[in-house]
């Protein structure tokens, strides 16, 4: 199965582990846990595009997950994996490009809710240094609160995971993700 990581200079972000690269236009050797995998507690983790915006970091690749794999809905954990190609795309003018649509997409969504000016704020702020992750997670967290009035319950839940269901278009377009 193909899907997404998100690393940093080759290391996972979480745990600071180095992935074996792909080189030479040969993917990445394959990297196994022992154990059983669960979210969060143990195993590889990736995303399918739906999942990426939670995830968004500064390198992404594109992973082959193998062996026992756990499709959650916060995010894959497979048992085997290894990178197949680093998606060059991803780069900082492309990490701009979307805190730039996450900026003009919660100025729209605040302009009939006064009550959003902060986090437009926040999500203007990660402008300066292309924050792609924490304008998204601003924007579907100004889109939830638009709907719901606060920042919980049903209606906040499915209007932030319809803001990230139109974030994860985006990506697909923009970095031609498949999956």
């Amino acid at each position: 199965m193909h899907a997404y990581k998100v690393l940093r200079d080759g290391r996972s972000e979480f745990t600071g582990w180095r992935w074996p690269l792909p080189h030479a236009g040969q993917s990445g050797e394959w990297v196994q846990v022992s154990g059983p995998i669960a979210l969060c507690v143990n195993g590889i983790h990736a995303s399918t595009p739906e999942q990426l915006p939670h995830w968004l970091g500064m390198e992404l690749w594109e992973i082959e997950l193998a062996g026992n794999i756990l499709e959650d809905e916060a995010a894959l954990v497979a048992s085997q994996a290894r990178l197949l190609r680093k998606l060059d795309a991803w780069d900082e003018p492309m990490r701009e490009r979307f805190a730039e649509m996450c900026y003009q997409r919660a100025r729209g969504l605040a302009e009939d809710y006064p009550h959003g000016a902060g986090l437009v704020t926040k999500v203007e702020h990660t402008l300066s240094w292309a924050g792609a992750a924490p304008a998204g997670y601003f924007t579907a967290m100004l889109a939830g609160e638009r709907d719901s009035g606060g920042r919980a319950g049903a209606d906040y839940d499915a209007a932030f995971l319809r803001e990230r269901a139109r974030q994860a278009q985006w990506l697909r377009e923009h970095l031609n993700l498949s999956g």
